[in-house]
């Protein structure tokens, strides 16, 4: 699991390959294996829903730079995550805060559709005044080799782990 993949769903199937095999090897909980598995389930459930400084920090960061008085300015961003659960999990958070309406914000990954990969990047690098993005939320596999400089000079490299 240590390679790295350009292709977030060969990453994504070989993670479930693995965990598959894993699984394999063990033996139904017990009792009292269960009742501690449903607490620390309840416990996770709980915290899941928290938001930690990271992310908090972000969304402040966010709204001070991109909706500067709750309006929509020029300013752009690329916000790379290394996984594509982290992206998704961002980028319901920030569906939570606002920051998804009006096409305002695009995902690239690793395994995209070539033709909608070609899409987001036509509108990133769009003039601000004729492409509504302000936000690409991109996982690592999706940096190499792109040039979003001409209307964004903004990066946040976001380090999270989220299963």
């Amino acid at each position: 699991m240590d390679e790295d993949y350009a292709d977030d769903t060969e990453y994504d199937e070989a993670t479930n390959d693995a965990l598959d095999t894993a699984t394999r090897l063990f033996r139904e909980p017990t009792e009292q294996e269960r009742a501690l598995l449903k607490i620390m389930q309840d416990w996770a459930d709980k915290a899941s829903g928290q938001r930690d400084s990271k992310v908090r920090q972000l969304i402040e960061w966010l709204k001070a730079h991109l909706k500067p008085g709750g309006k929509w300015g020029q300013e752009r961003v690329i916000i790379f995550t290394e996984y594509r659960a982290t992206q998704h999990w961002l980028q319901e958070v920030l569906a939570s805060e606002g920051f998804t309406t009006g096409d305002r914000l695009l995902t690239m990954y690793g395994g995209m559709d070539p033709e909608l990969r070609e899409e987001v990047k036509a509108a990133f690098q769009a003039a601000p005044d004729i492409s509504p993005v302000r936000i690409l939320l991109a996982t690592d596999a999706a940096s190499e080799g792109l040039d979003f400089q001409n209307f964004c000079s903004r990066l946040i490299h976001l380090m999270l782990s989220v299963l």
